[in-house]
């Protein structure tokens, strides 16, 4: 079976950066249905550590700057997904 799953364009789905619910929900997805034989298509920021057969970047590093000019994101770690 063929599963699609859409993560937020702005959130890299990465253990070290920015995280949140979803995201953390994505991967874990991604990783039961992977395990479970299925190929999986994620599309979300353009940086991926989640199992899945394609990742599909929503988004460019230049285009994430255009649309929060002056927001640095990589520091931010109040909701990173854990070690």
């Amino acid at each position: 079976m063929r599963i699609h799953v859409v993560g937020m364009p702005h959130v890299q789905t990465t253990r070290a950066g920015l995280g949140s619910d979803e995201t953390r929900r994505a991967m874990n997805l991604c990783t039961m249905m992977r395990t479970k034989g299925h190929e999986v298509f994620l599309y979300s920021g353009w940086d991926n550590e989640a199992s899945c057969s394609e990742h599909v970047p929503l988004v460019r590093p230049d285009e994430h700057a255009d649309w929060w000019p002056g927001v640095d994101f990589s520091g931010h770690r109040a909701n990173a997904l854990p070690n």
